[in-house]
């Protein structure tokens, strides 16, 4: 059991209940009082989005084959009155949801460009890591206040993307060997 206060599921369930909160968030109405009605569209947007990790999307990999999307049915020609109905409701919810994901974007990229600098190194070249503060073993000393808060220098082995590079560690260190720049 799970609860907001003492998540006890694994880390992976959490963010796919954050990633639909934030989904919900989107579609519900100011008074968050309409919020089933959009489970079962959530569902069907969830398990058809590909997956970064996969590059596949859960209905595909369950499945083998993408579902039609309703979006993709075109409601000017339909006939029943409440399919249209639905159908252009759903196609405005989109629309307010993709506006409404570039503004939480562009907002995040402004606050965060200006901390943000373009910094490259190479393979050979010596860095100091800034030590995580519930780290055990990067830590030197018994307090934790007084511990440095940077350690090192490591020689960097390789780069590994644009901003991740492969430090050479001692083999003391239990750590994983990849870090980011920032």
């Amino acid at each position: 059991m799970s609860t907001t206060d003492h998540p006890q599921t694994d880390g992976q369930t959490e963010r796919v209940n954050q990633v639909l909160e934030d989904m919900l968030r989107a579609y519900v109405s100011k008074k968050q009082t309409n919020w089933e009605e959009y489970l079962s569209i959530l569902e069907f947007a969830y398990n058809s989005t590909k997956h970064s990790a996969t590059g596949y999307n859960p209905f595909m990999l369950m499945h083998g084959f993408q579902p039609h999307s309703p979006t993709a049915v075109g409601f000017k020609q339909e006939k029943v009155e409440a399919v249209k109905n639905f159908l252009e409701d759903l196609n405005q919810m989109i629309e307010h949801a993709k506006r409404s994901i570039r503004q939480s974007q562009n907002r995040a990229r402004h606050y965060a460009d200006p901390h943000r600098r373009d910094v490259q190194f190479s393979a050979g070249e010596k860095v100091y890591l800034r030590v995580p503060v519930d780290s055990k073993t990067l830590k030197s000393g018994v307090c934790a206040k007084l511990s440095p808060r940077y350690c090192g220098p490591f020689t960097i082995s390789r780069r590994l993307g644009e901003v991740t590079y492969e430090l050479e560690l001692p083999h003391s260190s239990k750590v994983f060997p990849v870090f980011n720049v920032s």
